[in-house]
């Protein structure tokens, strides 16, 4: 079973967001908090797609901007444009990261049957992104695409992402 699913009712829920105008969604219980766009400190010398740090409550977290993770435009810094704070897995231990969104939707319920899997084409760093992620979701005619948060980052950008927070925590 999904460890987002309540369990017996087939039902996942979901926090969905906008990234350079497409809808995501991440399993709500891989969310530890949401939060309006911080002061991002710039580290030196790493990847485009890790804006920085942020402290939260004494943690130094750093950030990823999907949109240039997933190689699209990022989108201009609003009084809508947040941090979701949410948990991975990383060789076997939780790990923290900030993700930057343009904006925070809404917590959806889906059904088993809402959601299809993910396109059979794999993202090759020219077609998309579909590597990242667990499924499709259907509401109403909208589609959700779902990520899977522990496949954001590849091990080695996790190992990158990790080291920045550590670095700068010292």
């Amino acid at each position: 079973m999904n460890a987002t699913q309540t369990v017996g009712t087939g039902v996942a829920q979901y926090l969905t967001f906008e990234v350079s105008t497409e809808r995501y969604g991440i399993a709500i219980l891989a969310v530890r908090e949401i939060i309006e766009y911080p002061s991002v400190t710039s580290v030196p010398n790493t990847p485009k797609w890790i804006r920085g740090v942020i402290n939260v409550r004494g943690h130094v977290i750093s950030v990823v901007d999907l949109a240039t993770r997933f190689e699209r435009p990022s989108g201009e810094i609003t009084k809508k444009t947040c941090v979701v704070i949410v948990e991975v897995h990383y060789r076997g231990e939780e790990h923290v990261i900030g993700v930057v969104t343009d904006a925070v939707d809404e917590v959806v319920d889906l059904k088993d049957e809402d959601i299809m899997p993910p396109p059979a084409f794999t993202g090759n760093g020219q077609d998309g992104h579909a590597e990242y992620l667990s499924g499709l979701g259907k509401l109403g005619e909208d589609l959700v695409l779902i990520l899977d948060v522990d496949k954001i980052l590849t091990e080695e950008n996790m190992a990158t992402a990790q080291e920045i927070a550590q670095r700068t925590e010292e």
